[in-house]
């Protein structure tokens, strides 16, 4: 099996756009979201390579009684209802996440961390042909699938793959034709989608 996604991450930096450090420092700082009422995606980032983190280490203190955030576990959600640590969620670089806001109104969430450093290949997932699955951006930094250093076709990628992005309401399909995904960009701090074409083979 390949790998689904590496981004090289020597062409790309990741702190342009967000906190400013008064001396060279790994902290990147916050990733802050507003979700709106409803279903909203969210990626764990900027927790830099941390695996199975107690999301309280990063969110404790956040939401409100009847708020649920699902974690996508290789299969399926699983949910996680809403207590001041967010008791049993923990938090994977390029996991996916999904936070139901039942307050009636729009939320703040804050994410604080370390940057991924530069130089690091990034394995963004796994995954089985024919099959939907999920994974989140880790970077605090939009990436654009068709410009920054991607290695999409070297990584098993094939025409008819698609990719899924969230718009707010409902998720949008893009499809992979051999070289592009017609503009997709991967935002800072969202959740997507993939579904690899069941006519070949698994790409992970």
């Amino acid at each position: 099996m390949k790998k689904l996604l590496t981004i090289g991450f020597t062409g790309i930096l990741a702190v342009a756009a967000l906190a400013v450090e008064s001396d060279p420092s790994n902290t990147v700082g916050f990733i802050s979201q507003t979700l709106g009422t409803g279903f909203s995606t969210f990626s764990a980032c900027p927790i830099g390579l941390a695996a199975d983190a107690p999301a309280a280490d990063y969110i404790a203190g956040q939401g409100i009684p009847g708020d649920v955030i699902y974690k996508h576990n290789g299969t399926a959600w699983s949910g996680y209802a809403w207590t001041a640590d967010w008791t049993g969620l923990t938090f994977d670089y390029n996991s996916a996440f999904l936070f139901k806001n039942n307050s009636g109104a729009a939320e703040s969430l804050v994410i604080a961390g370390d940057v991924i450093p530069v130089g690091t290949d990034l394995a963004m997932g796994t995954f089985a042909s024919g099959t939907y699955a999920a994974w989140g951006n880790p970077l605090p930094m939009d990436i654009d699938l068709d410009v920054d250093d991607c290695t999409l076709a070297a990584d098993g990628f094939a025409s008819g793959d698609k990719i899924f992005k969230h718009n707010g309401t409902a998720w949008s399909g893009y499809m992979y034709n051999g070289t592009t995904y017609g503009g997709l960009v991967l935002d800072a701090g969202e959740t997507f989608l993939v579904k690899i074409d069941g006519a070949h083979a698994d790409v992970s």
